[in-house]
């Protein structure tokens, strides 16, 4: 499961100007929506792995920080549904963020992770690309 925590308000970026062929519109058409990009120095992603997730042969649960990353979404207000995500995250950035383990423990942990889990020599970039976008009313303005 991955969760992202952004900690100020996204920034909205005017798409540079661009020669399009028809299909490339369609596609940008689709997608809809003004174009946010995710300010990576502002904000926080973590990956909280259980211990029947991808790390289950550790044995224990693991909060892994994501320190490299970059992507955007495409909202439409009144029209989520139309939106999407991107995310792309250096693999070799992945760090074990838990309190439970040691400094060398960790060590291992991100070795292990880096090595056996994510392959990082042969798959040095995670790229997600959303499916469908919903979103979740939490309060007045949020």
């Amino acid at each position: 499961m991955f969760i992202g925590c952004q900690k100020g308000a996204p920034k909205k970026v005017e798409p540079a100007p661009s020669i399009q062929t028809p299909v490339e519109a369609a596609k940008q058409k689709r997608a809809g929506g003004d174009r946010y990009r995710i300010d990576a120095a502002a904000s926080q992603f973590t990956a909280r792995i259980g211990a029947a997730g991808a790390l289950s042969v550790f044995g224990h649960e693991h909060f892994v920080a994501i320190r490299e990353f970059s992507g955007e979404a495409r909202l439409t207000p009144g029209a989520l549904e139309t939106g999407s995500l991107q995310v792309t995250i250096n693999a070799g950035s992945l760090a074990e963020a838990g309190p439970a383990f040691s400094d060398a423990d960790r060590k291992k942990i991100d070795h292990d992770i880096h090595e056996q889990a994510l392959e990082l020599s042969k798959y040095p970039q995670i790229v997600f690309s959303s499916t469908s976008v919903s979103a979740k009313k939490l309060g007045e303005g949020q």
